[in-house]
């Protein structure tokens, strides 16, 4: 295996690893602190976690480099409109992320934030028209019954989803139209 690919199951798994601690720690905030300043400073702190590896990616390459350096020297508005665009919606989905910890609860939260790969299905058969195979529909049939299952407590029924779990599923579905959109929109311009 590739060192590229060990490095990115690995950053994957710390990835999840983290998603997972997530709605644990936002719901250990101080009792009557703020939610918007949680989210604010939750924001700057990926920021701050994000830079170190952008930083060595930078600097890895040195062919690519040049290619960086063109590309930050080139910036056109509809680049940092869709910048700032996604970066709107991700932090939008992060205040979210804090409010629905809080109102729908740590667990019921990352059972929607589990409904990630539906929207993103969802997206490219809607706005690419990429259609799924049989077996691609069973399966997703069956995370979305699973989902269900969970989150109504094994019920089944309607009346046992909260209305702040349908308020977590924003959080996903703002993910995906924020990568979506950033994906979409910048590769056209290549």
């Amino acid at each position: 295996m590739a060192r590229s690919s060990r490095a990115g199951i690995v950053f994957a798994f710390l990835c999840l690893g983290i998603l997972g601690a997530m709605p644990i720690l936002s719901n250990a905030r101080p009792v009557g602190s703020s939610g918007l300043v949680f989210a604010i400073l939750l924001t700057g702190w990926q920021l701050v976690s994000a830079l170190p590896l952008s930083l060595i990616e930078l600097s890895e390459g040195r062919g690519r480099r040049v290619a960086v350096d063109r590309a930050f020297n080139t910036v056109s508005g509809r680049t940092v409109t869709i910048a700032l665009a996604t970066g709107a919606m991700f932090g939008l989905s992060t205040y979210m992320y804090v409010v629905a910890a809080e109102k729908a609860g740590a667990v019921s939260m990352v059972i929607a934030l589990q409904a990630y790969p539906l929207f993103a299905i969802l997206l490219e058969a809607l706005l690419l028209g990429k259609r799924k195979s049989a077996a691609e529909m069973g399966f997703t049939a069956l995370m979305i019954a699973a989902l269900f299952y969970l989150t109504t407590g094994g019920t089944f029924r309607i009346s046992g989803i909260s209305w702040w779990s349908a308020f977590a599923l924003g959080i996903p579905l703002l993910w995906s139209v924020a990568i979506f959109c950033s994906d979409k929109c910048l590769s056209r311009r290549r």
